[in-house]
């Protein structure tokens, strides 16, 4: 018998486990009816030779109908294996996963939804409108319908250029836009997206973003994983961050911030001598780390360091400190800044309670 390997239990956030305990507790023909997708105890093992590693582990999660929702995680965290499971390539160790009110295990609910894998599923000897061709006859449809319904995709995801290129030709980019081309065939109500805009540079990327909120705004359910907090705040009303298969928290972008932006972000510089050496950044660093209690060295190098002063300390004490420590110490400059929701992302991942 194979052993399970469990991921060390993490600190759980108050509304995971608010979630975790509304799923539990509420009647599950309610819970179906009100969502588009619902997990519920979702665990996957994988086998080992002697063991087994859990990937995913006891994930409860609802996701409403007409809601853009975002995971948010490093790599390896388990997000692909989360959509691996919803999309029916992958089999459930425990629990169940509901889509529109099916269960993944029982039914086939892969034809309600548009999945763009994590790699891309294309075949590099068609052109990108033979490709789309192909998979919209896959889904059904027939007749003089699916030429007009490859040109609005082709128009709709802007792959004008490279229509009747060979995919192999493609950038990245461009195989990522005709993933999610592919997608949105037949106009499913739930689009599942595996990272969509990996690979792209900023301003496909920003093109991309054009193109899902165009969705967004024709009331589809959309589930994306992204490794960008700025893509998720564009896009999401809400979002989960996700580590070793669990949730750390989850929740709108304000409520996260709300809930999470407790210190202040001060990011010391070193200044030059003439002969181009830095001047010592320490007795600076360590002034203002003395001046004020629970502050926290977030990342130090030569010429920068950044410190954590919780938001309970009085503006004008934090910036008489930081002008002396300028004056005494001979600091080319100083900046005070609100704590992002990415350093916080940063923070939750690389904290070992978490």
């Amino acid at each position: 018998m194979r052993k399970a390997s469990y991921p060390r239990p993490i600190h759980e956030d108050v509304d995971v486990k608010a979630e975790r305990e509304k799923i539990k507790t509420t009647d599950i023909a309610t819970l179906k009816k009100k969502n588009a997708i619902l997990l519920v105890d979702a665990q996957k093992n994988y086998a080992r030779q002697c063991s087994s590693r859990c990937a995913v582990h006891s994930l409860s999660l609802s996701i409403g109908h007409n809601e853009c929702f975002g995971i948010l995680g490093q790599t390896g965290s388990g997000k692909t294996t989360i959509f691996k499971m919803l999309t029916g390539e992958i089999s459930i160790t425990q629990g169940d996963i509901f889509v529109h009110g099916d269960s993944v295990k029982t039914t086939r609910t892969q034809k309600t939804i548009g999945y763009c894998p994590q790699l891309p599923a294309l075949q590099h000897r068609l052109t990108g409108r033979e490709v789309l061709l192909l998979y919209a006859r896959l889904k059904g449809v027939v007749g003089d319908s699916v030429s007009q319904l490859v040109e609005d995709i082709i128009d709709f995801i802007k792959l004008r250029p490279h229509e009747d290129k060979q995919t192999k030709n493609y950038s990245n980019g461009t195989k990522r836009k005709l993933s999610v081309g592919i997608a949105i065939v037949c106009n499913p109500n739930l689009l599942v997206l595996d990272d969509p805009t990996a690979g792209m540079d900023p301003v496909s990327r920003r093109n991309m973003w054009d193109i899902m909120l165009s969705i967004k705004a024709h009331k589809r359910t959309i589930l994306m994983t992204s490794h960008s907090i700025e893509e998720c705040q564009a896009l999401c009303g809400k979002f989960a961050i996700i580590k070793k298969g669990q949730l750390l928290c989850l929740g709108s972008r304000e409520s996260l911030e709300n809930k999470f932006k407790t210190v202040y972000s001060v990011f010391l510089y070193a200044n030059q001598l003439e002969n181009g050496l830095l001047i010592p950044i320490e007795p600076a660093v360590d002034f203002v780390h003395g001046s004020f209690i629970n502050v926290v060295l977030f990342s130090k190098q030569k010429a920068l360091c950044q410190l954590q002063i919780p938001q309970h300390v009085r503006l004008s004490a934090l910036f008489t400190i930081l002008e002396k420590a300028k004056e005494s110490y001979n600091l080319k400059h100083y900046t005070v800044q609100k704590t992002s929701l990415e350093q916080i992302f940063f923070k939750m991942i690389k904290e070992e309670h978490y």
